[in-house]
């Protein structure tokens, strides 16, 4: 967010010059940082691999004559960490997720144990007591009890429903705030680009639409942080 409220202060400011291109690549530093990659000392492996290819497309960026190349070399950069922002809050959380919902289903369904295994037995004595009753009206009392018993128990049961439904809905919310939010992160890099082209063609620029993306992403990342 702090990368692009920079950004559309520069191309609203209309400013050029070599000051003005030096903070879109200080402004790209700042959004690394936020997101911990070491630009400094790249580590080894893939967070050391976009750490490298940030540091030189930020010098791309800092070695650019105009905005708007500026701004055109700073997209490629821009890319890889919406890609790298998606996958790093998306693959985590989903896990934690569906660990959590599991652990859910599984402490309902075992609490409701007992009764789950009561409802076959009655069941099972319910149906031969029926069959008695056919011939032996003295059975009647003895099923009329059975079946209260079994109201009981399906009324406990139903509970254990009501339960593991409302945790799979919130499951399901919750996977779809997360889904929302790599798409937004998405949305916003494809902002950043055609507001890139804009200024390339020297068309009228509005940056409402990337502001528009930024104040989404804040929603939702918050909404995700409360998860």
């Amino acid at each position: 967010a702090v990368y692009s409220e920079s950004i559309s202060d520069l191309i609203s400011a209309g400013q050029e010059g070599g000051e003005t291109v030096k903070k879109v690549g200080d402004a790209l530093s700042g959004l690394a940082g936020a997101l911990n990659i070491p630009l400094a000392a790249p580590a080894v492996g893939v967070g050391g691999d976009v750490a490298r290819f940030l540091v030189d497309r930020i010098a791309t960026v800092r070695a650019s004559d105009r905005l708007e190349t500026a701004f055109a070399q700073a997209q490629p950069a821009v890319d890889r960490l919406a890609e790298r922002i998606a996958t790093e809050t998306d693959q985590p959380l989903r896990s934690v997720l569906e660990n959590t919902y599991k652990n859910q289903r599984s402490q309902i369904s075992g609490k409701y144990g007992a009764q789950q295994d009561q409802l076959q037995q009655f069941e099972m004595k319910r149906s031969a007591l029926a069959s008695q009753a056919l011939a032996n009206t003295d059975v009647l009392p003895v099923l009329l009890q059975q079946d209260q018993a079994l109201a009981s128990l399906r009324s406990r049961l139903a509970e254990r429903d009501r339960l593991l439904a409302e945790a799979s809905r919130a499951y399901k919310a919750r996977l779809q705030l997360l889904n929302a939010l790599s798409a937004a992160t998405l949305t916003w890099a494809q902002s950043h680009r055609d507001l890139a082209v804009a200024v390339k063609q020297k068309r009228k620029v509005t940056v409402a639409e990337l502001q528009a993306t930024i104040s989404e992403l804040k929603s939702l990342a918050k909404k995700v942080s409360e998860l």
